[in-house]
Order: C-alpha cells, then structure tokens, then sequence
C-alpha cells in the first residue's frame, strides 16, 4: 500500500470518527434535554444514562460504523511506513510471543492499554492493541511491543 493510499485512509478514518463523534454527542444530548439531572438522584440517573449509552453502541447503524473505523485504522497500523526512537522508561517491553499469549488469553484487551510496535532496542511511532492480536490483523516485521497499562 502506498503513501497516497494510506492518506486517503487516514482520511476516512478521520471523517469516521468525527461522525460517530457527532452522532454519540446528539445521542448524549437528547438523554440530557429529555432527562435532565435534577428530576433524578445521581445514581439513578447514572444508571439510566448507562443503558442509554449502551443501547447508542448496540445500535445495528453504529456498529457498522464502529467496525468499520476499527477494520480501517488496523490497516493503517499495517501497512504505514514506521520511525524508531530508543526506549523510554514507562511501559513494559515485551517479546511478540508473549505479548500474543497475553492478549489471547485475555490479560490483555483494548480497555487496559495500548503498545508499540518495538525492537530489542527500540520503539515504533505504530500503536498495537490487543484486539489487532485477536482479529491477526498485526505486524510481523517487529519482534517487540513496548506496552502502556492504563
């Protein structure tokens, strides 16, 4: 994949997110102007704007969007070209094959973090999540990923 094509990617990678953006943002305002938070008591209203919420990220349109967003930016991670920079002394670094192990088994997943691709020595500028493992949409090129815990 070339420079030319992962921009127009990247562009609609953009555009994606700034539309779920907008369609979360109008979700949430309609739950405020329909249920403002002085008629409830706070964990009573929290609860209700959780289902609300939940019911924004299992609507069938939203998934699509969500899937889609998801399928563009992993091939994003895939195919960009990469810079390298010595290790910092934050995250963890683990091999490729322990760091495989980890997310298929579930010590790892999206919400708890975010990598690296790395070397021995050094780090990418290319982010890896747990759930590129599980869909073996990842880099083969990197023999490390330097990981961040939340």
């Amino acid at each position: 994949m070339d420079t030319q094509e992962i921009e127009v990617l990247q562009k609609e990678y953009d555009e994606l997110g700034d539309l779920i953006d907008k369609l979360r943002d109008d979700w949430y305002n309609k739950y405020i102007d329909e249920h403002p938070i002085e008629t409830h008591t706070d964990s009573q209203w929290m609860s209700d704007y959780s289902k609300h919420m939940m019911a924004f990220n299992e609507d069938e349109g939203n998934l699509i969007l969500f899937k889609r967003l998801s399928f563009i930016g992993k091939t994003i991670r895939m195919n960009k070209s990469y810079e390298l920079e010595d290790l910092d002394d934050i995250g963890t670094l683990f091999t490729m094959e322990d760091f495989i192990d980890n997310c298929n088994c579930g010590g790892f997943i999206d919400y708890d973090g975010f990598g690296y691709y790395a070397t021995e020595n050094q780090q990418s500028n290319i982010c890896i999540y747990p759930s590129d493992i599980k869909s073996g949409l990842y880099r083969k090129d990197f023999t490390h990923v330097k990981w961040y815990n939340r």
